[in-house]
């Protein structure tokens, strides 16, 4: 329920075009607390804490403080209800799926070539000290 609450928030903070570093100026909150708050992590400080970063960032939105810390207390017993409609909730998740593959997808590029790189180096032909044989990045 908490990444539910978390992501309402998120897509009313899109909705109404206002940045996370808008917030960040505003609160003097850092930007990982507050992409802590959106991502549905409220485990990072103590609940006293939290309700304090919460009631910042929500005064920013400019929705009832009260109301939605309420909506917070319900998402955090289990007992939150959505505002948005299931197929935004559907959307949403889809796009942030996509976007998780993709990073996957990135670092698995990245680890292949480092490993194809280590083999290169590993290689009998890099070890000639004349350096006749090394490639051409290896070459003084």
């Amino acid at each position: 329920m908490l990444k539910i609450f978390a992501q309402d928030l998120k897509a009313i903070r899109e909705k109404k075009n206002i940045t996370l570093k808008s917030i960040s100026q505003q609160t003097r909150l850092n930007m990982t607390t507050l992409e802590n708050l959106e991502s549905g992590d409220y485990n990072f400080q103590p609940q006293a804490y939290i309700r304090a970063f919460l009631k910042q960032y929500i005064a920013c939105l400019d929705l009832d403080v009260d109301e939605t810390l309420f909506e917070y207390d319900l998402a955090r017993s289990g007992k939150y209800k959505s505002s948005r409609s299931e197929e935004e909730i559907k959307r949403q998740n889809e796009e942030a799926e996509r976007l998780i593959a993709e990073e996957e997808a990135l670092s698995g590029d990245s680890e292949e070539i480092i490993s194809i790189d280590e083999d290169e180096l590993n290689s009998d032909d890099t070890n000639d000290e004349s350096g006749k044989n090394l490639p051409a990045e290896l070459k003084y």
